[in-house]
């Protein structure tokens, strides 16, 4: 049987991050861990696919928004021995053909004028009704920094009044998570996930008209906001090279952890080892981590209560120049009900490097409920073929489709369904007595902190909370993370409890 310190479950971001803060606490860098992960590959959800062809594919539309609150991440970045694309992260949505710049609800002159009058004529009534309730206000300051568990729809209503909920809002959700607003917390839609604007945008009356005066765009980027990512490989590349710091005797690639045991501090293999461990740091989605342990028969029941939706990602590359209409795009939301997917992502305009030279790649994403059985792939793919032929990015003259790629990610979106923070707030604690830390995009089942730097940082921050007991800034603070809360506050903080914890060494343990 081996032994060790901390045993961490997944090769993603988070427990990447948790490893290299291991090994960064040891002289020498050498540390007592192991890292096991199912796949052949690190990288979790983060990871990207090559065809044979050369079109790179990633596990959803991955683009890097690093927070200002992660200046650790970003210096991560700067190391690595990648060469990087720069780009500006245009987006926006298409509603039944009519295109809107992101964010949609600020761009509503952009409508067709029949449903630009009655979107106009809504938002006016709508802010008339509540004229003097407080409307909005009032709402947004009974949920501090997202404490309180509102109804996603409901603060759609309250936000964009009926009509524009209808329009935008509500397909828009509702084909993402795969689960009616009126089923989710609004508690996400306050964030920022490292861009300028909320998850869910404001919509202010004000720039509205001015708008739709003028016939200017109001958009969620500037010729001067530019996003980075890997020019080959796609962001699989960033975690592959933060893999190969990691010792070979640390990690353990396509190994699992079938069964997990509080009592004894032990954890069964695929491989049909047994390891002790002192701490587990679990990236596992958070259902798979709760029914591993059998000895918890309680856990099962909270296992099922946990809401997920399933991603079916389908890829082309094509040979032949981008459709004009979507040039220079990163991604475009669809609303149209007709459309199985609700975001349509362009690789190659992040990194030309996504692909051979004269093509173009498109990536679907579709999202169905974990709870049902996936729909046929041979159906599906069909009907993803003919509404990009509907929307003209396949099937135009002078191109042909040279490459596809499909994959199913059983646990695609850890859904904000009403009642997660009070699921979450019996669960973790129970697993934390125990020594077990679930943390990273399913493991917290937390929308709210699961890019790619969140993850990362969770996996740092919990190291360092077993190590030096410093509290964790990501998983319990979202609100002030996202709001780009000073990083100087952060490493001021870690530098105290790292002089604090050198006159009083604490050792790993429980808790």
């Amino acid at each position: 049987m081996r032994s060790v310190r901390v045993l961490i479950a997944g090769a993603g971001p988070c427990g990447l991050g948790a490893a290299l803060e291991l090994l960064d606490a040891e002289p020498g860098g050498t540390a007592d861990f192991l890292l096991v992960d199912p796949g052949s590959t690190p990288g979790g959800w983060a990871q990207s696919r090559t065809t044979a062809q050369g079109f790179t594919f990633d596990f959803g539309g991955h683009v890097l928004f690093p927070h200002k609150h992660y200046a650790r991440f970003a210096e991560l970045l700067r190391g690595l021995p990648l060469e990087w694309a720069s780009s500006v992260p245009e987006r926006g949505v298409d509603v039944d053909g009519c295109f809107l710049p992101y964010p949609a609800q600020r761009n509503l002159h952009r409508l067709p004028l029949h449903r630009l009058v009655r979107a106009i004529a809504s938002v006016l009534l709508h802010r008339f009704r509540t004229r003097g309730t407080g409307g909005a206000q009032a709402e947004e300051q009974a949920h501090v920094r997202g404490a309180a568990d509102g109804n996603m729809g409901r603060y759609l209503q309250t936000r964009f009044g009926h009509y524009v909920t209808k329009l935008l809002m509500q397909p828009l959700n509702q084909k993402q998570w795969a689960h009616q607003p009126a089923q989710l917390t609004d508690v996400w839609a306050r964030h920022r996930s490292g861009s300028t604007v909320r998850n869910v945008a404001d919509m202010d009356m004000g720039r509205m008209l001015r708008n739709l005066l003028a016939g200017t765009d109001d958009l969620g980027w500037t010729p001067e906001t530019k996003v980075t990512y890997p020019a080959k490989g796609g962001s699989g590349a960033i975690w592959s090279a933060i893999a190969r710091a990691i010792p070979d005797e640390n990690i353990q690639l396509g190994t699992h952890i079938v069964s997990i045991s509080l009592e004894d501090k032990t954890a069964l293999l695929s491989t049909g080892e047994t390891v002790q461990w002192e701490q587990l740091i679990s990236t596992m989605p958070l259902d798979m981590l709760l029914r591993s342990i059998p000895e918890r028969k309680e856990f099962r029941a909270k296992a099922d209560q946990l809401v997920k939706a399933r991603s079916r990602l389908f890829g082309f590359g094509v040979r032949g120049s981008m459709p004009h209409a979507y040039a220079g795009l990163h991604s475009c939301q669809v609303t149209s009900a007709e459309m199985p997917f609700w975001r349509v992502n362009f690789p190659m305009t992040v990194a030309e490097g996504n692909g051979p030279e004269g093509c173009y790649s498109v990536l679907c994403e579709v999202s169905e409920p974990g709870s049902v059985p996936a729909r046929s792939a041979e159906a599906l793919r069909a009907e993803v073929q003919q509404s990009l032929v509907r929307m003209g990015l396949l099937g135009k003259a002078n191109t042909e489709v040279i490459s596809t790629w499909e994959y199913t990610i059983e646990h695609g979106y850890p859904v904000p369904f009403l009642g997660r923070d009070t699921l979450l707030s019996e669960v973790q604690p129970l697993l934390e007595s125990a020594g077990v830390y679930s943390r990273g995009r399913f493991g917290a089942w937390r929308y709210e902190i699961s890019n790619q730097d969140h993850a990362y940082m969770q996996g740092v921050e919990v190291v360092r909370r077993i190590l030096y007991r410093i509290p964790e800034e990501t998983y319990g603070n979202a609100g002030a993370v996202n709001e780009a809360v000073a990083e100087q506050k952060v490493m001021k903080n870690f530098a105290t409890a790292v002089r604090e914890s050198v006159k009083s060494p604490v050792r790993v343990s429980a808790g």
